[in-house]
């Protein structure tokens, strides 16, 4: 698991570059991309490692969401965004990589304040996870501008899950 979830991680950068090339030519929402970048940006910063560290050292430490403040990084270009995204994930696999997470690591049980009791692998699996649904949300925000045009389409995509959250 570790290792798969290492691969993935590894890759969204990329695909995030893939995604958003030429965007801020595009009609679209550059401030709902801007926070789900900066949401994600902030997450590696201060949520993933953080928590895993806490967990793997067993401290007695309650686990809790944090509110993100997406509007400190709200003038910075998206390629701005991206490198600082790619850096950050950078430095995250490495240390993920570094700190060893053995199999019986992955069963390292800790507790959230909200969802009770969270192992690594469970952790490991919403980063993952987190990542995948913000690029949806990516998606869907740049697909918005035409699903406002399909016009007689509409009805056809109506109970899609790419909309913006």
């Amino acid at each position: 698991m570790l290792q798969e979830s290492i691969q993935t991680l590894e890759k969204t950068p990329l695909l995030l570059r893939i995604i958003l090339r030429g965007v801020e030519n595009m009609e679209v929402n550059l401030d709902y991309i801007k926070r789900n970048l900066t949401h994600l940006i902030e997450g590696e910063k201060i949520y993933w490692l953080p928590k895993i560290r806490i967990l793997l050292n067993e401290m007695d430490e309650e686990l809790k969401d944090i509110e993100f403040d997406g509007d400190q990084d709200s003038k910075k270009s998206i390629q701005e965004l991206l490198d600082n995204f790619d850096l950050l994930r950078q430095q995250s696999i490495f240390e993920l990589r570094n700190i060893a997470i053995s199999d019986r690591d992955l069963k390292i049980t800790g507790r959230h304040k909200t969802y009770g009791n969270v192992k690594v692998k469970n952790l490991l699996a919403n980063w993952v996870y987190h990542d995948q649904v913000h690029i949806s949300y990516i998606i869907a925000g740049m697909g918005e501008r035409f699903r406002r045009e399909l016009g007689p389409y509409e009805e056809k995509y109506s109970n899609d899950l790419l909309k913006m959250k």
